[in-house]
Parts: C-alpha cells; sequence; structure tokens
C-alpha cells in the first residue's frame, strides 16, 4: 500500500538497524539515513504522512525513535540528533533514554566493573518492566538508581547519569500534570 513509504531509506552508505511497526504511512521514512546516515532504531514511530522524511540526512545519528513521531504530518521531518528530536517530540525523550539505559547494561564496559551481576540483573529487570509499562517508570528508575548506588555527583557511571536524566524528565512530566 504505502510503496514509497521507505523510498531510498538508508541509501548511498546510510543505515538504519532496525524498523518495528514503523513508516506505515505514504513518504513516511522517504530518504531517512540517506548519505551515511544513520538510525539505531524505529519503533511503533513515523507512522503519519512523511512525519520521518529525511531523518538523519546526510551523516545525521538518530538513536532509538520509539512510539514517537506519530503526531502529525512532518513532525520528525529533517532530524538530525537526538538532541532534535527531543526538541520536535518531547514524547520521544523518555522512551528512548530508556532504551539507552537498557543498552549501557547489557554492553561490556565499565558498568560491567562498577556494579555486580546481581545487581545489573534485578537493573535490567526493572528497566524491562518500565519499558513494557510506562505507568511504572518513576518507580522502576528509583529502584534501579538506589540498586546501583547512583549519587547523582560527578564521577557518576554513564548509566547512573543516563537514569537520573530519566528521573528528571519524569519529575517534569508529573508537574506538568498537577
Amino acid at each position: 500500500n504505502d510503496h514509497a513509504a521507505c523510498l531510498r531509506m538508508a541509501f548511498e552508505g546510510g543505515t538504519v538497524e532496525e524498523v518495528e511497526h514503523s513508516c506505515n504511512n505514504d513518504e513516511a521514512c522517504v530518504d531517512m539515513a540517506n548519505v551515511e546516515g544513520f538510525v539505531e532504531r524505529l519503533v511503533h514511530s513515523c507512522n503519519n504522512e512523511i512525519s520521518c522524511a529525511g531523518m538523519a540526512f546526510e551523516e545525521g545519528r538518530v538513536g532509538t525513535v520509539k512510539e514517537c513521531c506519530n503526531a502529525g504530518a512532518e513532525i520528525c521531518l529533517g532530524v538530525n540528533s537526538d538532541a532534535d528530536l527531543f526538541g520536535r517530540d518531547p514524547t520521544c525523550e523518555i522512551p528512548s533514554l530508556m532504551e539507552k539505559a537498557l543498552q549501557l547494561v547489557n554492553e561490556d564496559g565499565p558498568t560491567k566493573e562498577e556494579h555486580s551481576q546481581a545487581v545489573l540483573c534485578n537493573v535490567r529487570t526493572l528497566l524491562e518492566i518500565a519499558l513494557v509499562d510506562v505507568q511504572v517508570v518513576a518507580y522502576t528508575v528509583d529502584r534501579a538508581l538506589s540498586q546501583l548506588g547512583c549519587s547523582a555527583t560527578p564521577g557518576d557511571s554513564e548509566l547512573c547519569v543516563t537514569l537520573l536524566e530519566i528521573k528528571h524528565l519524569v519529575m517534569d512530566e508529573v508537574k506538568d500534570e498537577l
């Protein structure tokens, strides 16, 4: 039906690593990651007319786009970075940061040395729960911060910094709703 939805996606050296239930409208993702651009994941996103066309064009880099960029035509048109994405559609920020935190837990690197495998397993489970049920994000992020012993001080791991950023975003959303 939407034969032009992904026209020239990942063309000329570009990469889109994963597309899941996304780009389901005419020209929704045309020219995405074209000319050496990069988009990590699209999950339930970019399902409106030209909503994400030209995203990460010409060496742009965008991480996870999850359950956002669906609100209207051209909402994320031409987005070239995560900061640009979050500015265009603020509903992208928390899911994207949650995915980043989960990746940090799963990757080999400094976090594996800083925290025990048992703590990382607990944190992984908490983040996976939060990804499934956004209603529990605040609770699960608080629990993960506690398990990791994050202190909001310079020198915290990238995982702690990411989780603290999510916590502040969730608190801001709660304040806005009150």
